[in-house]
């Protein structure tokens, strides 16, 4: 849906505010508690150009009460798959940084001690014992990836020395 509010030229008005009204009713019967998967899609759409103010309002009052719930806080859990602090609010700038501002902080430390000694940063799951002859390939690419985003969150709240 962000990517119709985002190419309004290319979709219909009253198709695109049928489909918006649909996913904000949708939104109303999510738990407080919603799937981190969930959050992921709204806070995008939210953060889509062209959507709608009232929506965004809409959308960010339901996530700021879900966030702390839905995202994972405890330090040991961030080793394995879970929902970091940081993807909620990868910026300072994020809609739920404030919200979320503890949690932030300790979820930056934990990253900068996590770092390989390459420099990069590792996914903490594997899906390699399932597709061994992809996993190899793959593993290379998600590092790449999370590395680029972790030193993004880094730089953006203030954790690279000599970049401001």
């Amino acid at each position: 849906l962000g990517y119709l509010w985002m190419y309004t030229d290319l979709v219909p008005g009253d198709v695109r505010n049928l489909l918006t009204d649909s996913v904000l009713v949708h939104l109303d019967t999510l738990p407080g508690e919603m799937d981190m998967f969930d959050l992921l899609c709204y806070q995008r759409l939210a953060q889509a150009e062209n959507f709608p103010e009232a929506s965004k309002k809409r959308v960010l009052e339901k996530l700021l009460r879900a966030a702390p719930l839905v995202v994972t806080t405890d330090v040991d859990s961030w080793s394995s798959f879970s929902f970091k602090p940081l993807q909620a609010a990868p910026h300072h700038k994020s809609p739920l940084a404030d919200v979320l501002k503890e949690d932030v902080e300790r979820n930056l430390d934990f990253e900068i001690e996590r770092q390989n000694s390459d420099g990069s940063w590792s996914p903490n799951w594997s899906w390699g014992d399932q597709f061994p002859e992809g996993w190899e390939k793959a593993l290379v690419e998600w590092k790449s990836w999370l590395t680029l985003e972790t030193v993004r969150s880094l730089q953006a709240y203030g954790r690279v020395e000599g970049m401001g």
